[in-house]
């Protein structure tokens, strides 16, 4: 019998995976106008924000949680792993990532000489 999916196993793999499915979304969408591209964004890096507080709250419980992609053993494989230090400092990055897009996307680029 199969276990069910719990999405807080994945919980770990989420610092790589949204900044990475934004950008593929953000590079797709390339047509579109500065203020879709600003939004989309800026929803990306508050997604970020979300999951680095959620992480934060996993780890906060003393769990350490460890993810190897595609089960393979360390040595081979890549192995992230998530306590209370990686927690804080993927919450730390992520505010300020959203800080740089909020500051990134207040118009300034408009007034440019260029």
């Amino acid at each position: 019998m199969s276990t069910p999916l719990n999405l807080l196993d994945h919980l770990t793999l989420a610092p790589v995976l949204l900044p990475f499915a934004t950008g593929l979304l953000l590079l797709s969408l390339r047509g579109q106008t500065i203020a879709v591209q600003r939004g989309l964004s800026g929803l990306g890096v508050l997604l970020q924000v979300v999951a680095a507080v959620a992480l934060l709250l996993q780890a906060d419980t003393g769990l350490i949680s460890v993810y190897r992609l595609g089960d393979w053993p360390a040595p081979w494989g890549i192995v992230l792993v998530a306590d209370r230090l990686a927690a804080w400092m993927v919450l730390i990055t992520s505010l300020l990532a959203l800080w740089v897009v909020l500051h990134a996307s207040d118009g300034t680029d408009n007034q440019g000489s260029y």
